[in-house]
Parts: structure tokens; C-alpha cells; sequence
């Protein structure tokens, strides 16, 4: 499907100096023991709706802790939520009376709300993990690609642990190695860093419009997963990760050598 690419926002529309982006990238050695010479170096994977969907858990627990205080929250409202960290969340929730809770007191209400969300979080099991998922992972380990999850929660290690999923990963960035939400890309500048490769030889799968435009601004290609309205900004589109393979993820890198605009590669 087309591209709108008036709608992209580069990292500077999106108000990230270069000097934040300098800064969270750094120096990353080029070439690390192993690393692949051609083609995709890496692939950066969001975590929820993307391998697993526990997006319900984090809806039914921003409800409850709108319910606790009376604001009004629907599936709606939540969607602005998705791909965005607990406390960014929490001042959305919050609105114009954000300013009226101390710190103290937007700390006690996130962390009701993750205590709703873990209640939900402590059922996962491998048979949550999504379609497709598994598969995928083995095709990245025998092409040697490597993997890294990256994502917005504090709790990704734990869902990670409870699906059976952190041997997968060659590294993981979550809530609590940085400071900034997406759409910065301090996220996965961050886990190119620590994989040791350039941005520019990593494929992002995003289910989130604020994911995918992260990705962009760090310098990757993106793949959007779901129908979301992360599709109008990615280089492709996809249903589920199950429609994901090595090849649509080197034609997404290949097609950024020839086209530097983003554009919809494909919409399977």
C-alpha cells in the first residue's frame, strides 16, 4: 500500500536534537566477532502485539485504576497508550490535573497499576507466546541474525521469563534502561548499541504507531505488525508476526538501499 510520506516525522520534526541522538547512540563497534557481513545485522523486536498480546492485561489496568479515580477511559484512549512507558501513560490518564499529583503520588497510582497488570502477568505461559513467533526466531538464530527486545515496559523481562522467551535474545532494552518513551529512539539506539551494529542494518517489528516511528528516527527500517495505524509509517505491513520471514525482512533492508524514503514495501 502506498505510503503518505508527508506524514513520516523525521527525528527533528519529532524534536530530538542531534546531540540526544549522539548521545544514546554513541560509538558501537562496526564489526563484533560473528557478526554478519551482508544484509540484515539485526532485528529489534517490540513485545507486546508483537510476540505476545497481553495489550488486554495493560487496558483492563489503566480501566481499573481509571475506574479507582472516577476518569473516564475507554479502548479508544487506550490506543494512545500503546507503545508509550507507564509514567507518560499515567499523565495522559491524568490530563490537565497531571500537575495536580505530586511525584509521590503519580508513583503510588503507577504502581497500582502495574500491580493490576502483574495480577494478569503471573497466568502467561509459553502457549501465550503468538504464531508464528517461534519460527521466526529460529530462522534469525540459523541466518545469524541477531535478536534484541525492545520495549517500553518494566515488566518485560517477566513476561519474558514467564513465556520461555529470554534465551532468544541476544540483548534486551526495556522500561528500565532508559529515560525516554517512544517515539524517541533512545530505545533502539540504545540495543544497536549493545548489539554492536548501525541502525541502519536493523529491521524493527512494531505493532505501535509511536514504535515504528522511533524505529525511523534511530535510523531502522520498519515492519509494522496488526492493524494499526503503525502501517501508514512503516516500509511494510503485515497481519501477525506468523507473516513475517527472513526474506521480507532482507527486501525491507535491500529496498532502503535504493528508496531512503519510507515507504509500504508490502501488505501481505
Amino acid at each position: 500500500m502506498p505510503l503518505n510520506a508527508s506524514k513520516v516525522k523525521s527525528a527533528t520534526e519529532l524534536a530530538f536534537s542531534p546531540d540526544e541522538v549522539l548521545a544514546a547512540w554513541l560509538a558501537a563497534p562496526l564489526s563484533p566477532p560473528g557478526l554478519r557481513e551482508q544484509g540484515v545485522q539485526a532485528v529489534l523486536f517490540d513485545l507486546d502485539g508483537v510476540l505476545i498480546n497481553t495489550a488486554e492485561f495493560h487496558y483492563r489496568a489503566w480501566k481499573q485504576l481509571a475506574d479507582d479515580l472516577g476518569i473516564y477511559f475507554d479502548r479508544s484512549i487506550n490506543h494512545g497508550f500503546r507503545g508509550v512507558g507507564r509514567s507518560d501513560c499515567l499523565n495522559k490518564l491524568l490530563g490537565e490535573h497531571a500537575r495536580d499529583f505530586a511525584d509521590s503520588e503519580k508513583f503510588v497510582l503507577a504502581e497500582r497499576k502495574n500491580a493490576y497488570y502483574l495480577a494478569m502477568v503471573n497466568t502467561l505461559g509459553p502457549r501465550d507466546v503468538l504464531p508464528g513467533a517461534r519460527a521466526l526466531a529460529m530462522q534469525l538464530k540459523a541466518a545469524n541474525i541477531r535478536m534484541a527486545l525492545v520495549s517500553a515496559s518494566k515488566n518485560a523481562r517477566l513476561v519474558l521469563l514467564k513465556t520461555h522467551m529470554s534465551d532468544w535474545f541476544d540483548a534486551i532494552v526495556d522500561g528500565h534502561d532508559v529515560t525516554k518513551s517512544k517515539p524517541h529512539p533512545e530505545c533502539f539506539l540504545k540495543a544497536a548499541r549493545v548489539l554492536g551494529v548501525k541502525p541502519a542494518r536493523c529491521v524493527v517489528i512494531e505493532d505501535a504507531e509511536a514504535g515504528v516511528r522511533a524505529g525511523h528516527a534511530a535510523g531502522c527500517r520498519c515492519i509494522a505488525v496488526g492493524e494499526t495505524d503503525a502501517e501508514q509509517y512503516a516500509d511494510a505491513a503485515v497481519k501477525s508476526v506468523a507473516e513475517v520471514d527472513v526474506r521480507l525482512i532482507e527486501e525491507v533492508l535491500a529496498e532502503a538501499k535504493v528508496n531512503r524514503g519510507p515507504r509500504a514495501l508490502v501488505r501481505r
